[in-house]
């Protein structure tokens, strides 16, 4: 699974906390396109066109705070989203829930509006991975699992309503919990129609900014620890689940009031190591790992997006590589408290979901 394609289960992107003044604003999507076979033992999956049916509900914060002028008067919703893969009997259909911010990137009376759209969820897929009914399935493990979606849109507003056309992509996957996970990924070409309770608003940059825009509070350590679990599958015995925690250690620099920078070192135990090249448990020390990350963390409310590239100094059993990516979501709780989710992988290939908390030191 690529990395590119795990832009997480950001559980926390969307809906962050905060007020959202305007009206609601609901719109219709028919989407068409085909899946593709991201692997080779996927040829066989794509055979009709895909088809998608998405409602969207969302809100447009105008509130003209710090973060609402930050990002151009954003709009941030929910989407449900229907799909046939077209193949029925391997694949099945799918229902998929998630929320999001959408982002503009040009405003103008004439054009119109252009955005990027970012959402995350879950996905409910009727077909999934049988050893005995349906072999076949080599990309989904498990019927629920998380969902990404990117959007490119460009829409034309006249008045209240709205109609658009765009590029549209989705990934579904477990994040390695239960194989197979090499996941689906849809890319779709789509038209919108919709309808503003009130006229979406452009924003004007002449409009003063809060003086507590110009910079954030950002404590420059924090610590984070993580848990989770993943699935071994060497080919000489059976798949096994085992648990991973983590702990890690954080700097961060503010580069500007959108984006910090991360330095931080990770101390991992993987049981599953001990379980990798042999059928009984191998010493303790095979199970530790520790590694030094660098990263960047995007900030959007109180969500923070992170993702960033890390190296092994300690790494015995070498499971899948020495270098490692990390990608996830956090929540900011309060000034010192965070919650957050995330997949660790080696090369944009999942090795596990975890989950955690994390203190920040004033």
């Amino acid at each position: 699974m690529k990395l590119v394609l795990l832009i997480i289960l950001l559980f926390f992107l969307g809906i962050s906390n905060g007020q959202i003044n305007d009206s609601l604003q609901f719109s219709i999507a028919p989407k068409s396109g085909m899946i593709t076979a991201h692997r080779p033992t996927m040829e066989h999956l794509p055979k009709n066109r895909s088809s998608i049916l998405e409602l969207t509900f969302q809100k447009q914060d105008i509130s003209n705070s710090k973060w609402s002028n930050a990002y151009k008067f954003p709009s941030r919703g929910y989407s449900i989203a229907f799909q046939d893969y077209g193949n029925k009997e391997v694949l099945g259909q799918a229902i998929s829930i998630y929320r999001f911010t959408k982002f503009s990137l040009l405003q103008n009376e004439k054009i119109g509006f252009i955005d990027f759209k970012l959402g995350n969820g879950i996905s409910f897929i009727t077909e999934k991975y049988d050893p005995v009914g349906n072999t076949k399935n080599t990309a989904i493990g498990t019927h629920l699992n998380g969902f990404i979606n990117c959007q490119i849109l460009w829409v034309k507003y006249i008045n209240n309503f709205n109609i658009g056309i765009g590029f549209d992509f989705t990934h579904q996957s477990n994040s390695a919990i239960k194989a197979p996970n090499l996941g689906i990924n849809t890319y779709s070409g789509m038209i919108t129609l919709g309808y503003d309770l009130k006229k979406r608003v452009r924003f004007n940059s002449s409009i003063p900014k809060p003086e507590d825009a110009k910079m954030r509070d950002t404590p420059n350590w924090e610590v984070h620890f993580f848990a989770g679990i993943k699935q071994n599958l060497p080919n000489f015995k059976v798949s096994r689940t085992f648990g991973v925690m983590a702990l890690q250690g954080l700097y961060k620099k503010q580069l500007s009031f959108k984006w910090d920078l991360e330095l931080g070192l990770d101390f991992i135990y993987s049981e599953a190591n001990r379980w990798f090249y042999s059928t009984t448990a191998t010493q303790f020390t095979d199970a530790l790992q520790f590694g030094g990350y660098v990263g960047l963390a995007a900030n959007i409310y109180k969500t923070q997006i992170y993702f960033g590239v890390g190296a092994y100094a300690f790494n015995p059993v070498d499971a899948a590589g020495w270098i490692y990516n990390r990608i996830g979501g956090r929540y900011l709780i309060n000034e010192n408290w965070n919650m957050m989710v995330g997949i660790k992988a080696h090369l944009g290939i999942a090795d596990y979901l975890e989950m955690g908390v994390g203190y920040r030191f004033n």
